[in-house]
């Protein structure tokens, strides 16, 4: 009898019970998580949405007779932003945080504003901002001014046509993942921490504004991750960018940390697109369709102090072309195409076997020790 009514006693604490004609509705409590409705205009409806203050007045829907304040419980309640059109939204809680488990767009054209610096958004779900794909670009785009603070890994997913854009820096030491068929910028700082960063789905993610400061690992699974930011402004912080499938694209030059290992596997596209770069290592183990585009009149330097093997093609036009640094030898296996210098600042580059080849066009430079080894005939070309 005792368990009984203690486990009466914790579910009476989780649950509020209303029993109505025989039937037994029970409304969320404190310990489940729950969709409220954004409702500033007072509808008690989930129709409602549109411009207002998110502050600690009753503007929430959450199926009831009444609208409620936000409850601001950590890892509990779901902001969702629906109704007709979409509008400006001031986050106000006089310079404390609004603990959500996530926000959710079902219409586009929503901004959300801090009031003062502190009004922060906390996130503690896995899908912290979801877009719908009922939020269209011609309802407006979607943007998020507020600072993000990460409590466990988590997604922001955009299924709609309205850009989502975000400018208050992101940080809390977790993966971040960007998803979704449409597209997203984050024009600030990213700042996990030993967290990373995640590039899936189809659309495409656009990096811009201040330097990045995380050390986590970058992985580009599907889609366009754009490196936008102003040229040698970092976006890619961490030591490890991964492009398993999908596209990394500069914008602008030197976007990528110099000590950063490039690894392409699959049908992966790095793409330069005119704009030079600087890596530690350049790997590709295997060949399976693997590309690195310069674009026009650009130089991808790369090479440390650990051999390396690029089994992909390196394309470009114009004076494109690569410069091999670092100590360790790098090994080069496919056939590539790029019509500008090759340069050997140091260590030694290797053309493997029958396959690995230098354009007939580039011309070929080795500076500070450097030198250039055939597999096919053999020969070890070196300065004097």
């Amino acid at each position: 009898m005792s368990v009984r009514t203690s486990r009466a006693r914790r579910a009476a604490l989780r649950l509020a019970v209303a029993i109505c004609g025989g039937t037994i509705v029970l409304a969320p409590g404190v310990a489940g998580a729950a969709d409220l409705f954004w409702d500033p205009g007072a509808t008690n409806s989930s129709a409602g949405g549109g411009a207002g203050t998110w502050g600690t007045t009753a503007t929430w829907f959450n199926n009831t007779a009444a609208d409620i304040a936000w409850p601001n419980v950590a890892n509990q309640d779901v902001a969702v932003f629906g109704g007709a059109a979409g509008g400006a939204v001031v986050v106000n809680r006089a310079g404390a945080t609004t603990q959500v488990d996530g926000l959710r767009f079902a219409t586009g054209g929503y901004t959300l504003t801090a009031n003062v610096a502190g009004d922060t958004l906390t996130f503690g779900g896995a899908n912290a901002i979801i877009v719908d794909a009922t939020a269209t670009s011609a309802q407006g785009n979607i943007s998020v001014a507020n600072a993000l603070v990460q409590n466990a890994a988590s997604s922001f997913i955009n299924n709609g046509t309205s850009l989502l854009t975000l400018t208050g820096g992101v940080t809390g030491a977790f993966t971040l993942t960007v998803d979704g068929l449409g597209n997203t910028t984050i024009n600030s700082v990213l700042g996990q921490a030993a967290g990373g960063l995640t590039k899936s789905g189809a659309g495409t993610l656009t990096l811009s504004g201040g330097a990045s400061t995380f050390t986590g690992t970058t992985t580009v699974n599907a889609g366009i991750l754009a490196l936008s930011k102003t040229a040698g402004t970092t976006s890619i912080s961490g030591n490890a960018l991964n492009i398993t499938g999908g596209e990394v694209r500069l914008t602008a030059a030197n976007q990528i940390v110099d000590s950063s290992v490039l690894t392409l596997t699959n049908t992966a596209l790095f793409n330069l697109n005119g704009n030079s770069e600087t890596i530690a290592r350049l790997v590709a183990a295997t060949a399976t369709g693997q590309t690195v585009t310069l674009g026009n009149n650009a130089t991808l330097t790369f090479g440390d102090g650990t051999a390396a093997t690029f089994a992909g093609v390196i394309s470009g036009t114009g004076t494109s072309g690569i410069t091999k640094q670092g100590t360790a030898a790098v090994t080069l296996n496919n056939a590539n195409t790029y019509t500008g210098p090759t340069n050997v600042a140091l260590g030694n580059l290797i053309l493997n076997g029958a396959t690995g080849a230098l354009p007939s066009t580039s011309s070929i430079t080795l500076t500070n020790g450097g030198s250039l080894q055939l597999d096919t005939p053999p020969m070890l070309i070196t300065t004097a």
